[in-house]
Formats: C-alpha cells, sequence, structure tokens
C-alpha cells in the first residue's frame, strides 16, 4: 500500500481542488499553502491533482455506459437486459484484466 500524500493527510483535497478549478498552478497553490503553514510540495499536489482527474474520468466514462445500456433497454423493449448487462460486466472485466497486466510488482 503507498503512502497517504501529505495533500490528503493535511485535509486540503478539497481546498487543493478548488484552488486548481479557480485555474491556480501547482506553484501557487504550493505557495499559498506553504503561506498557511503548511510543508508540502508542488509533487504531492500534482499527484492528488492527477489522482482526482482519473476518479472524475472514471466517473463520466461509467456514467456513458450507463446511458448506453438504458437507451439500448429503452430504444429495443425487447432486448434481453441480461445480455446487455453481461455485455457491459464482461468489457469491464478485460479492462480490469488488462489493468492488472499493466502492474509492476517488483
Amino acid at each position: 500500500m503507498s503512502r497517504r500524500s501529505k495533500v490528503d493527510i493535511y485535509g486540503l483535497v478539497e481546498q487543493v481542488l478548488a484552488l486548481y478549478e479557480e485555474g491556480k498552478t501547482i506553484a501557487e497553490i504550493e505557495q499559498i499553502l506553504r503561506s498557511k503553514g503548511y510543508d508540502i510540495s508542488r509533487e504531492s499536489i500534482r499527484r492528488r491533482i492527477k489522482s482526482a482527474k482519473e476518479v472524475a474520468n472514471i466517473y463520466k466514462r461509467s456514467l456513458e455506459e450507463a446511458k448506453v445500456l438504458l437507451e439500448t433497454v429503452r430504444d429495443n423493449p425487447n432486448t434481453d437486459v441480461v445480455e446487455v448487462t453481461n455485455s457491459l460486466l464482461a468489457h469491464k472485466l478485460f479492462e480490469f484484466a488488462k489493468s492488472v497486466e499493466e502492474l509492476d510488482f517488483d
């Protein structure tokens, strides 16, 4: 298990993301937080922003997939919901298997 970022340890996730959404650069966010007494690096801030973007993308993809599933069922009332759901699940399992293969366990 990886160690928690200082952004998480200090409870600054919402503040960092809000500053980033306001258009602040990572360097500016670092300076703002340091001026408030936090010992935090640009890299810690960058990693946390990157992680938040990845989670947002996952949620966005999931929402799009759910919309496709609902549209398929709505447009084709005779479509077997289990069949469509199984197809979506098989796709997700394939994506998960690919991501596991990319992990480095050394």
